[in-house]
């Protein structure tokens, strides 16, 4: 139903419909193909935007974790209440599961997990689609769409990036594309009894993802108690209510077997973001002023580095999003379709009392990207509105194609802080190409079965979101089918070194140099070294070969002791929460 009439009031709906005529079933069956169509099209274009520096811009996170936790699942080492949660047990397995099953269709890749998140970014374009076509009609979905395609905050936080979190905006969406489709029909059709079990199912994988989704939840019942609350009145929101509960099991289980693990880790985590602070109505309004600037950021595609928050703040663009959201998603609200208000009101308000410290660029924007495929909506549908009251104006091409010229603008201009962004990382090299040439020219100078080591101190090398280079190092390896050896030290390996047997050592630009002198020192003792791989500059990782002669028996000196890991690829790789 478009916006350009009022909607029905939901007290004033009638509770049963009118026979289809058979023509009319097959016009709906037409268009409702052409809409998928579009929204695969749409979604296909998301993702060729989503492809460029993929594996390289960001550099890896903690995601690294979630994945390595994936293979040891794939493996086998988990096993009991571990294997329903995530890393983080107030996560579900939802994530883990996924990449599990296509590592056993496709083998173990290091490339597979974010073609996963570019992907789901992707079919997110595809249901914006659709939500913002159940507003405004066809116009407003390409709109929203197109928005949400060329948003840099999403490419970067949704796209880039491989946390289970970052699956959480594609399911959010469609979960309230498909509450709206439910509570706008009557309650007597089927599809709009699927749609609110639907609903509900998608929201509880939602919430598998990350706990985040509460937010929204309490602007989503508001929909249903009040704009739908004829359904009420039938079983179907209660079912729906069930089947969330039932996509959510394996949490709730989990919590059951450990007598309720999630929600101690979940107050763990946060005590440890939170410092002791207490929030009240000083912190919560600070919260509040930094949680707003990153949304207006986003909505405008501001990801590029500035000098400063005045900077953002006297960039025009970001108001001009921002307004448009604004009186988007209130247009939408006034003409019967409030669902996208009422949930964007709830996370604005709810999430900066939970939120102390996650306002980092990029890495914590995935908090705010459920709300783009909202605001995109709104901003399609305000446009589109206008674009129909347009025609009654009369002939005026030249403003027509001027607003057509402008909402071209409007869909392309965040493609320019984004190419901004990509530069800036490029020039201060802060992307993940050293780490795969290292994993590159180590796989190919590996002998066959030759142990792998990492330097401990690798764990000091720290890269965004929580991401270390040993971490990365590990993942890498991993997506290689390489495994690292567990050691205590070089020495201690040494010893255990069959003679004639060798070992690659990995470290980074640092500590290359500052090795080079203590395996030097190994040669008296039967062990030789060199470099296979080099350096290529101050950020770059370089490996050495450790060999033992055949007959050496001298006693090695003792070296950094536990400097260098071989822990094992896929052990525990539960650590920090986020």
């Amino acid at each position: 139903m478009s916006l350009t009439t009022p909607l029905v009031a939901p007290a004033q709906a009638a509770t049963t419909a009118p026979t289809a005529r058979p023509h009319r079933l097959h016009v709906g069956v037409v268009l409702l193909s052409a809409d998928v169509a579009l929204a695969l099209g749409l979604a296909v274009i998301g993702l060729l935007l989503r492809l460029p520096y993929l594996w390289t811009i960001p550099r890896f996170s903690d995601e690294t974790r979630e994945v390595l936790r994936a293979i040891d699942l794939l493996n086998g080492g988990l096993s009991g209440a571990d294997r329903l949660v995530n890393v983080d047990a107030y996560i579900g397995g939802l994530y883990l599961w996924l990449l599990a099953g296509l590592f056993w269709l496709t083998g173990v890749s290091a490339l597979t997990p974010r073609l996963v998140m570019a992907v789901a970014g992707a079919l997110a374009v595809g249901v914006t689609y659709l939500l913002a076509r159940s507003l405004g009609g066809r116009l407003a979905g390409v709109i929203a769409a197109g928005l949400l395609a060329t948003s840099g905050g999403q490419i970067l936080s949704n796209g880039h990036l491989a946390w289970s979190h970052c699956l959480t905006p594609t399911l959010t969406t469609l979960a309230i594309w498909l509450l709206q489709r439910a509570v706008r029909q009557e309650t007597g059709r089927p599809d709009a009894r699927w749609s609110m079990l639907g609903s509900g199912f998608t929201f509880g994988l939602a919430l598998q993802t990350h706990p985040a989704t509460l937010v929204l939840l309490p602007g989503a019942a508001m929909y249903v108690l009040w704009w739908g609350r004829r359904w009420l009145r039938t079983p179907w929101p209660y079912l729906a209510a069930l089947v969330f509960v039932a996509a959510y099991a394996n949490v709730l289980a989990y919590n059951l077997m450990t007598a309720g693990g999630s929600l101690r880790e979940a107050a763990t985590v946060r005590e440890r973001y939170d410092h002791g602070i207490v929030v009240d109505t000083l912190v919560y309004l600070g919260n509040q002023l930094t949680h707003d600037l990153m949304l207006l950021r986003y909505l405008a595609g501001a990801v590029d580095t500035r000098d400063g928050v005045i900077a953002y703040l006297l960039d025009p663009t970001l108001w001009i999003y921002g307004a448009l959201s604004v009186v988007g998603l209130i247009s939408c609200a006034r003409r019967g379709a409030p669902l996208l208000l009422l949930v964007t009101l709830s996370s604005v308000l709810v999430m900066p009392y939970f939120n102390q410290r996650k306002y980092v660029p990029i890495s914590d924007g995935r908090y705010l990207m459920p709300l783009l495929p909202l605001a995109y909506a709104g901003i399609g549908a305000l446009l589109a509105s206008a674009w129909e009251r347009g025609r009654g104006v009369g002939p005026l091409p030249w403003r027509r194609l001027a607003f057509a010229v402008g909402v071209v603008l409007l869909v392309l201009y965040p493609l320019a802080p984004l190419a901004r962004y990509f530069g800036q990382e490029v020039a201060a090299g802060r992307t993940n190409t050293p780490l795969l040439q290292v994993i590159d020219a180590v796989s190919a100078a590996r002998r066959p079965d030759e142990p792998v080591l990492l330097d401990r101190d690798l764990a000091d090398v720290k890269l965004e979101g929580g991401g270390t280079a040993f971490r990365s190092l590990r993942f890498l390896l991993a997506g290689v089918g390489i495994d690292d050896r567990s050691v205590d030290g070089v020495s201690d390996y040494a010893r255990k070194m069959t003679p004639g047997s060798t070992a690659l050592l990995v470290t980074d630009a640092r500590g290359f140099g500052s090795l080079a002198r203590e395996l030097d020192g190994l040669k008296s003792s039967g062990m030789t070294s060199s470099a296979v791989v080099t350096p290529p500059g101050r950020d770059g990782y370089g490996a050495y070969r450790l060999e033992r002669a055949g007959d050496a028996v001298t006693p090695l000196p003792p070296m950094r002791d536990g400097s260098w890991s071989g822990e094992n690829m896929l052990g525990d790789t539960r650590g920090e929460g986020r």
